[in-house]
């Protein structure tokens, strides 16, 4: 008897089932994959607030009042700060305000779910008037991609 030399390689049923394996897998991670770019779009006005909320506090240490605290004040930055989707950071008596606008900010391209969304960081003044506490509100609020604390 001649021996019978093996066959190497993958059967068409096992190529079929690691490709719906792949398509199944697929079906899954793109959208959430969307999300996640979302979720990180909109988290960028949080890193920009957060030095604007310093600045904030340092004010308020300052005077005792968050009255006339805005931007170009009180050690305060200027309105035109420009990220990827943040167009504009706001700051009136205390309270910080990020829009959002992919289209005009460095990404240069619309993000319909994050574009005219807005970021609110509101100080209110805590126990003994020694500290802020900061309330974060977004709208729309029902984003799944929300980037306020939970």
């Amino acid at each position: 008897m001649k021996n019978k030399k093996q066959q190497m390689g993958f059967t068409l049923i096992e190529l079929m089932i690691v490709i719906a394996i792949i398509g199944i897998l697929m079906a899954y991670a793109i959208p959430a994959y969307q999300n996640y770019t979302k979720r990180t779009l909109a988290n960028e006005g949080n890193a920009m607030a957060a030095s604007y909320k310093i600045a904030v506090s340092l004010a308020y240490a300052e005077s005792d009042s968050l009255t006339g605290v805005a931007n170009n004040t009180n050690h305060i930055g200027p309105v035109a700060a420009v990220g990827l989707c943040v167009n504009t950071v706001t700051v009136t008596d205390g309270e910080i305000v990020v829009t959002y606008d992919c289209a005009t900010g460095t990404k240069g391209v619309q993000v319909a779910d994050v574009d005219n969304g807005t970021l609110t960081w509101t100080p209110t003044i805590g126990t003994g008037a020694t500290s802020l506490r900061w309330a974060c509100t977004y709208n729309p609020t029902a984003a799944a991609y929300n980037p306020c604390p939970k």
